[in-house]
């Protein structure tokens, strides 16, 4: 074989790989959306029926598209409307509408179409969330998500997402969102990535949260911060152009309401997988309310205080920054006041970023088995949901506490690598 030929025949065979991966990539989005078009005819019924938490944003879009947006907030019409749409329509089982004013009026769109035409339309609205989202880590970490292991992982089963999905909920828009603000930070466009996370407040749970962790752990964050104010700004004055300062203003006493509602027995805090969930689980049943959630608030000021001394310290100042930023997002999902199974969503970001990130990097086999074991368990909801379908917020709650402790033992102690992605608030 003459010389010129070699890098030819060399040629032959990396085409063929990438051929065959592109092909079994193709492959595993579409088995991902037929198994999830499975969920829906398995569920047809329900969904009929108005069970799914969709119900909620399509009373919200109702009210709004009929006028009536200035009592958006108005328990006793939410409960009105939902009821002529669903079985949802005494006290026990309703699901009142809780997001910003401003998600409303995207919502209003959907209420001109009925009610199961409306979910359907969501449905595939999230599925374009949950791709645009999977390309854009993918463009943020270089090119390396989209390989079919990875997306059977990320897409079939991480079971979040496939709650999400059925369920007709948002956490795929909070996904998509704070993976722009990874994306914008790891371009140097601090501002617009405030302005991203701030578009998310109708989370504020944790937009406020994430928030609160980059600015008291990053270096010149003020176009940061002016880029989430702009982003909150809208929030609140866009919403109050369109529906009046009445559904702005009475928002905070809805919320008040809402919390009342979660301790009247109305939501399950047991079943919530987040660090208020878990040590409502398992004090509950031995302690007063009032002094679990005590408890549950001096542990979560305490969490974010020691992540925020962490991570200002001198060695995690060295780290990759991609490893800062999704130990920052586990600590956001795991600090959450407020948070069920779907918003567990969230975690795809940081679950990519440490699988890209060890796939890259050379770290020694312990290193990389205490990660691999915070991985591991994320992707063992369905497992999770046959053996033990009441115990699914426990469980997931201390898999979400392995995996910031993980991140937390290598952020604060692993040293530099040779390779990371940059992402750094700057003015």
């Amino acid at each position: 074989m003459s010389p010129s030929a070699k890098p030819v025949a060399t040629a032959k065979p990396e085409s063929s790989r990438r051929a065959a991966i592109r092909i079994a990539t193709f492959g595993m989005i579409l088995f991902f959306i037929l198994v999830q078009l499975g969920f829906v005819y398995l569920l047809r019924d329900s969904i009929r029926r108005g069970f799914p938490d969709f119900i909620s944003f399509y009373t919200a879009g109702k009210i709004v598209a009929t006028g009536n947006g200035s009592r958006l907030y108005d328990l006793t019409l939410q409960q009105q409307i939902e009821g002529a749409y669903s079985i949802r329509s005494n006290a026990g089982s309703f699901l009142p509408f809780v997001h910003l004013p401003l998600f409303a009026v995207g919502l209003a769109i959907l209420a001109w179409f009925p009610y199961l035409t409306a979910y359907y339309i969501w449905w595939c609205f999230n599925q374009c969330l949950f791709w645009a989202s999977i390309l854009l880590i993918d463009r943020a970490l270089g090119g390396s998500t989209l390989r079919p292991e990875r997306l059977a992982f990320a897409a079939v089963l991480f079971l979040p997402v496939t709650i999400n999905l059925c369920q007709g909920q948002d956490s795929l828009l909070t996904l998509l969102s704070f993976t722009l603000t990874y994306f914008l930070l790891s371009r140097g466009r601090p501002l617009l990535a405030g302005a991203a996370l701030g578009l998310v407040t109708f989370k504020p749970q944790l937009a406020l949260l994430m928030f609160v962790l980059l600015v008291l752990t990053s270096r010149n964050k003020r176009r940061f911060t002016t880029g989430f104010l702009l982003g909150g700004l809208v929030q609140v004055l866009l919403p109050a152009i369109l529906l009046g300062w009445r559904a702005v203003a009475s928002y905070p006493r809805f919320v008040a309401q809402f919390a009342a509602g979660i301790h009247k027995g109305r939501f399950d805090v047991n079943i919530m997988p987040n660090l208020r969930g878990i040590l409502h689980f398992l004090l509950g049943g031995h302690m007063r309310e009032f002094t679990v959630d005590g408890i549950t608030a001096g542990l979560t000021v305490l969490l974010l205080l020691f992540a925020i001394y962490v991570l200002r310290s001198r060695n995690a100042q060295a780290q990759p920054e991609e490893l800062r930023f999704a130990f920052v997002i586990a600590t956001t999902s795991l600090a959450a006041y407020h948070g069920f199974f779907h918003d567990l969503t969230l975690l795809l970001l940081p679950l990519l970023i440490v699988w890209n990130w060890l796939a890259a990097t050379g770290v020694n086999v312990l290193r990389r088995g205490v990660l691999a074991a915070g991985i591991a368990p994320q992707f063992l909801g369905i497992v999770v949901a046959i053996a033990f379908p009441r115990l699914m917020g426990p469980i997931f709650a201390c898999a979400s506490l392995l995996f910031w402790a993980a991140l937390l033992w290598n952020v604060w102690t692993l040293e530099t690598p040779s390779s990371s992605i940059a992402v750094t608030v700057s003015p």
